[in-house]
């Protein structure tokens, strides 16, 4: 607010060094002056050892009041010059108001007169001696010393009885030695001082035959402003008080109201300061009486006398509050009450109470300092409207449509749908390309929906990766951007031919060392012919000793082959391209016979299968007539049936010559699932377990064979369960281990959630009618789907769940948010004002 001088010039000057000095006593003090076994000082001692500081104190207080009287007399200019025109604006007099009012009733044994003729602020109190004129500035030092004196015994007297000091002011040491340094600063650039006392323009001291005054002497006779004087008369009040309360015994029971009176005593200066601006007219920048504070003052009090307003603001909206609530009461509720019964009523009924009755209680202390005290119940009444409203100032909520399991299960169920559509569309739209070095990107309007007729696909450019290996493809003849010019397909052209050249005499060098017997070929070579290293036939010795993979490779678009990265692949429309491209493909039942016997090898098959369902034949063509037995009521029953082979008798049971066939009497056991087998799917214990325990338990409940396309289809229907929502329940719930069983366990929870739902009474209600959340007509539970969300789960902000099934999840030991699958750290339960 004011040129200040620079920290060095604060360093080097007498307020620093009296300060550092001061400090180091202090220190000192307390370590020296303390005891082993702390001391209860009695009256006398007390007296004697604050009496010091107690005189010291009056004195200066008798000297501040008398300068303030002084220099805020209407009659300044008269007293000190003799001329009651002689108006300087340096001398901060003459103001009068109610400063001078203070000063005059609290000094009204004496006359104004009388006050500057004891100061010696007035050349005609003087006399012949013009040297002895002093200002309100020559006190502030010897004030200062007796601040540090009282501070001194008040450290030794804590030191003995073994405390603390504690602050009993408003203002520190340091903080008086900063103000008194500002104020000696301002004024000496008001009158043109530099840098170590030197002035800032030339002056025509030189032929000047006056005597010549230091910079320490023009000080001693300027004044200060009057609201220096004024910090400086409300210090001395407290320190007094401080020591006589000291004295008596009774400062630490009492300190609350001693430091709240003087602490109001700052901000009341500093709101009339404020006040003076609009009040009275100012002429000049430099009589604002706010500008003319020390600059610590406003940074130290501005701040609580904001928090004191807003608090007494929100007291005075509380107190009307209740007011209005107790002249407003029901009559029914009103009935028989009294006035004490209408204020309790009127205070339980206020929203903010509830607020406050959640966070911890506000305890004052009279122990406590006024200050402490402000800064804990202020920070309280301010800040409990943000806490009580943190869904619309907070963190941003989340409300989900729906669990992140469910989510995941619709996301199956669409990629198994599409799995089933694939095979339906032609192979050159599943492509990433229009045509040949053309490809496309889709855009998607959301703001219309989801539909494939809301999603635009445009044409762009393929990359220069694309445009290589579109090169190797046939000619369909739709390409554009390979068509651009004649010159560009001739280059094609030449480099096909070229190129074919060049992999016809390498295939012909390998097969020349392949009749030579040389296993190991160049790389080169086997680029050149368009092969890799995987695709080399083995050699002679070694192709005996080779076993059967089992792994299923099938041709890319660029002619290599590779192994599938996922079992979106169907083996059968993969295979029958590779036979059509190697020329070995005749019909359908061929490649039917070549799948089979992939299958009796254990091969590789994917997920995709686009076979269709297995249609049962008719009853005529499935009757298996070698099964039935016809018999002569001729016959013998005593045919040695049992000494005939198995396997050769015909439905006559007589052998028919040269035994062509064979056949067993009943169809052979299969031995592929024994007891220990069993026994281990019905007690699966691991995922693969699992499977195949579920494989068999949809085979045994199928009426038919069971093919893939079926057994997808139940495994849908059985995933789809969870998005039926009231609709299904489920057995009872595991305990969650890995990701799978944690996944099935809270698939399970959610469904014996909605499976008590539906038994349990619907209690509806509305948020006007009290109920929980925002009632019937706001989210409900995404786990349940039957009460109102109440649990805000944190760091991700998701309204989710009702409290039971909270409870629920917490006692599953669930640590991740039901939406979004955020590890989370607490929750908050929602609250609707």
């Amino acid at each position: 607010l004011k040129n200040f001088g620079g920290i060095f010039s604060y360093l080097t000057s007498k307020w620093a060094l009296t300060t550092f000095t001061v400090a180091i006593i202090l220190n000192r003090t307390q370590f020296y002056a303390s005891s082993r076994e702390h001391l209860r000082l009695r009256f006398h001692v007390r007296l004697a050892l604050y009496l010091i500081p107690i005189a010291a104190i009056l004195v200066q207080l008798l000297s501040i009041l008398q300068a303030l009287k002084c220099q805020t007399s209407p009659n300044f200019a008269q007293l000190r010059y003799g001329d009651p025109l002689k108006h300087l604006t340096i001398d901060f007099a003459s103001e009068g108001g109610f400063l001078y009012k203070l000063s005059s009733t609290l000094l009204f044994w004496q006359d104004d007169a009388e006050c500057c003729d004891a100061r010696h602020m007035s050349l005609i109190g003087v006399g012949e001696d013009k040297s002895a004129l002093r200002g309100s500035m020559s006190m502030l030092y010897w004030f200062f010393l007796t601040l540090c004196t009282s501070q001194l015994f008040e450290t030794l007297a804590c030191a003995l009885q073994g405390k603390q000091p504690m602050p009993e002011t408003g203002m520190t040491i340091f903080e008086h030695s900063l103000a008194f340094a500002e104020c000696e600063a301002m004024i000496s650039s008001a009158l043109g001082f530099g840098f170590l006392g030197l002035s800032k323009v030339d002056s025509p001291s030189s032929s000047s035959d006056g005597p010549l005054i230091s910079r320490a002497e023009i000080l001693q006779r300027l004044n200060v402003p009057p609201e220096v004087l004024l910090v400086c008369l409300i210090s001395c009040f407290s320190h007094l008080s401080s020591a006589l309360l000291a004295v008596a015994g009774i400062r630490h029971n009492v300190r609350l109201v001693n430091t709240a009176v003087w602490g109001c005593c700052y901000m009341s200066a500093i709101v009339w300061s404020f006040a003076k601006i609009f009040m009275y007219p100012v002429d000049h920048i430099s009589d604002l009486g706010v500008l003319r504070f020390p600059t610590v003052c406003i940074v130290g009090f501005i701040p609580h006398l904001l928090l004191l307003i807003g608090t007494l603001v929100c007291a005075l909206i509380y107190g009307l509050a209740i007011l209005a609530t107790v002249v407003s009461m029901p009559k029914d509720a009103a009935a028989g009450r009294s006035l004490r019964q209408r204020l309790e009523w009127a205070y339980q009924n206020l929203q903010a109470n509830v607020q406050f009755s959640q966070n911890s209680s506000i305890h004052i202390k009279m122990t406590e300092d006024f200050y402490t005290t402000l800064l804990k119940v202020g920070f309280n009444v301010l800040t409990a409207a943000s806490e009580a409203v943190y869904l619309n100032e907070g963190s941003r909520i989340n409300v989900a449509n729906m669990t992140w399991l469910e989510q995941k299960r619709i996301d199956e169920l669409a990629m198994s749908m599409d799995k089933r559509k694939g095979p339906s569309v032609p192979v050159e739209l599943l492509g990433d390309g229009i045509a040949r070095g053309v490809n496309y990107v889709d855009h998607q309007n959301f703001a219309i929906g989801q539909s494939p007729y809301a999603r635009e696909r445009k044409s762009q450019t393929a990359k220069i990766a694309d445009r290589r290996r579109n090169q190797t493809e046939l000619d369909s003849g739709l390409g554009i951007s390979q068509r651009r010019s004649r010159m560009q397909l001739t280059f094609d052209f030449i480099a096909g031919i070229i190129w074919l050249s060049i992999s016809i005499q390498a295939q012909f060098a390998l097969g020349l060392l392949r009749k030579v017997g040389i296993v190991q070929r160049p790389l080169w070579l086997l680029k050149a012919a368009g092969l890799t290293e995987k695709q080399r036939e083995p050699s002679a010795h070694t192709r005996s000793t080779r076993r059967v993979f089992t792994s299923f490779y099938f041709p890319g678009d660029d002619g290599s082959v590779a192994l599938p990265d996922d079992l979106n692949i169907d083996v059968e429309v993969e295979t029958r391209r590779k036979m059509t491209r190697q020329g070995e493909y005749q019909d359908e039942e061929d490649l039917s016979d070549t799948l089979y016997q992939w299958w009796q090898r254990g091969g590789w098959f994917g997920d995709v299968d686009a076979s269709g369902d297995y249609v049962q034949a008719s009853a005529d063509d499935d009757d298996d007539t070698t099964s039935m037995i016809s018999m002569s009521t001729n016959a013998s029953t005593a045919d040695d049936w049992e000494e005939e082979e198995s396997g050769r008798r015909t439905p006559t049971q007589r052998d028919f010559p040269g035994d062509y066939f064979s056949r067993e009497r009943t169809p052979a056991m299969d031995n592929g699932l024994d007891v220990a087998s069993l026994s281990r799917l019905l007690n699966p214990k691991t995922a693969a377990d699992r499977e195949e325990a579920r494989l068999l338990s949809y085979s045994l409940q199928s009426t038919s064979p069971l093919t893939r396309s079926q057994y997808r289809r139940n495994q849908d229907r059985t995933r789809a369960e969870l998005l039926a929502g009231l609709r299904n329940s489920n057995t009872s719930v595991a305990h969650a281990g890995s990701d799978e069983d944690e996944e099935r366990d809270l698939e399970q929870f959610i469904l014996a959630q909605r499976s008590k739902a539906k038994t349990k009474a619907q209690r509806a209600g509305t948020w006007e009618s009290g109920a929980e959340g925002m009632g019937e007509g706001g989210p409900q539970c995404v786990v349940c789907q039957s009460t109102p969300r109440t649990i805000l789960v944190w760091p991700c902000g998701c309204l989710s769940m009702c409290d039971d099934c909270r409870v629920g999840l917490a006692a599953r030991n669930y640590t991740k948010c039901i939406c979004c699958r955020t590890d989370i750290a607490a929750y908050s339960r929602l609250y609707v004002p």
